[in-house]
């Protein structure tokens, strides 16, 4: 027993080991918070109908491991949503969406006040790092059931799917772009590009003398008698010419 000891220390050691890496492979779960009124919790609806619950399952269909927190409170206020968006939104939250509703104006409460409101909860959770999506529309009169101011769950599997896109823009991964490498800049080291013919010497007057073969103090043009100096740099330009020409 005492030689299989040291054994089966490895063999749990390796075991934990592997469950360690495992773990560290799986992604992240994203987790999401709704925050609203009746009709973020789902008023007269069945089973999985309200949007978070629709938006979840359409978030792992699209292969996220996503989980919606349906913090919807029937009759809530602006007020109310403020008071406790602190609480319903733990650490480690990735997205809320602020579904503020229409509660402020069945209780007589002001726009300037629930402007207010959902302003204050906006930048509590940006302090937190947290991005809102303030899902705060018009809906058409399709939108409700028979009592007009609760949603259908057709109504909510539309909110779902027009969230699904948002919330997808702030999870995902972001693509680092590679910027392109310029070609042709200075001091790359590239060489200069060749010619395309190589150089061709004119002939005639290339290998007559130039103003720096005439004698110093000289100001007149050279008489047609040269000097013996004077035809051996001539010679000595012609065959150098001549040379890088043959060379070329």
């Amino acid at each position: 027993m005492a030689a299989l000891f040291p054994t089966q220390l490895t063999s749990a050691f390796a075991v934990l080991l592997l469950t360690a890496a495992q773990a560290a492979a799986q992604p992240t779960p994203v987790n999401i918070v709704a925050i609203g009124a009746s009709n973020t919790w789902g008023w007269g609806l069945t089973g999985r109908s309200a949007y978070p619950e629709q938006l979840e399952d359409m978030l792992r269909a699209a292969g996220y491991d996503a989980r919606v927190v349906n913090a919807g409170v029937v009759l809530d206020t602006t007020a109310g949503m403020l008071q406790r968006v602190d609480a319903a939104v733990p650490d480690g939250t990735h997205v809320v969406i602020l579904q503020p509703g229409g509660n402020d104006q069945r209780f007589f409460r002001s726009n300037e006040q629930r402007a207010a409101n959902i302003d204050a909860m906006v930048q509590w959770l940006s302090a937190r790092k947290i991005p809102v999506i303030v899902y705060d529309p018009v809906f058409p009169p399709d939108y409700y059931q028979w009592d007009r101011v609760h949603l259908t769950a057709e109504a909510h599997a539309k909110i779902a799917a027009e969230l699904l896109p948002q919330v997808t823009d702030i999870i995902k991964p972001k693509e680092k772009k590679v910027p392109a490498k310029r070609r042709g800049r200075r001091g790359s080291g590239a060489r200069p590009p060749l010619l395309s013919s190589p150089l061709k010497v004119r002939k005639g007057n290339a290998c007559a003398p130039s103003r720096w073969m005439r004698p110093s103090g000289s100001s007149t043009r050279p008489s047609p008698r040269r000097s013996g100096a004077t035809l051996t740099r001539s010679r000595r330009c012609c065959s150098t010419l001549a040379a890088a020409s043959s060379a070329r």
